[in-house]
């Protein structure tokens, strides 16, 4: 699943219920998606 997110970091999308979505998922609470996402893909795809 990681591998699938590093694939396609460029490619995210930030609507709102997308947003919410991932944020419900990863059980993330009021934390940017966009930038925790982001911060993954810096420290664990490269």
């Amino acid at each position: 699943m990681l591998d699938i997110l590093i694939a396609n970091i460029v490619k995210i999308y930030r609507t709102g219920m997308g947003v919410d979505r991932i944020r419900n998922n990863l059980y993330l609470g009021e934390i940017d998606v966009v930038a925790w996402c982001k911060i993954k893909y810096w420290i664990i795809g490269r």
